[in-house]
């Protein structure tokens, strides 16, 4: 009999909380799909202008050493480059990844030294947490990186940048 006790405030508020779910189930499931049709975020649009076709796509057909229409003219990019993806967000950002023959510390220095005579503020070293990174802003970017790693033969660049 004491056991029946002891579970009995535990099966009413069970069965209020059960209760509570139950009657609201579908009030929240109206209210879920009313904010679906009425959202109209950057990520919705842009999805939607993939699909029609209106805005360029992922990895487009180009020639691997062509640079991509979408990619600001003045992020310098080396002679040997070769892209291997391309992501280009819209409003929330924009990647490019391409490999280079060229050595990373002199991959480092010039994308320094290029960035910096285009305009953009470069952190300073001690600032970035990797010695392969190059972090930067300006001229319209809110936030930008170009990480180089070591592969087996060449390196890879991935640089990517979000807009104010």
């Amino acid at each position: 009999m004491n056991r029946i006790f002891l579970h009995a405030p535990l099966a009413a508020c069970l069965a209020v909380a059960l209760a509570a779910c139950g009657n609201s189930k579908a009030e929240t499931r109206h209210e879920v799909a009313e904010h679906a049709r009425e959202s109209t975020s950057d990520l919705r649009d842009h999805l939607k202008g993939l699909r029609s076709g209106a805005k360029e796509t992922l990895n487009a057909a180009r020639a691997p050493t062509e640079r991509p229409d979408s990619f600001p003219k003045d992020i310098w990019l080396p002679d040997d480059f070769e892209i291997t993806q391309v992501m280009d967000m819209g409003s929330i950002g924009y990647s490019l990844r391409a490999i280079s023959n060229e050595r990373a510390n002199d991959l480092i220095a010039a994308y320094t030294s290029h960035l910096a005579e285009a305009g953009y503020y470069v952190f300073p070293r001690e600032q970035v947490a990797s010695a392969n990174q190059v972090v930067f802003d300006g001229k319209g970017l809110n936030s930008g990186t170009v990480d180089i790693f070591d592969a087996d033969t060449h390196r890879e660049i991935h640089i990517g940048f979000a807009s104010d």
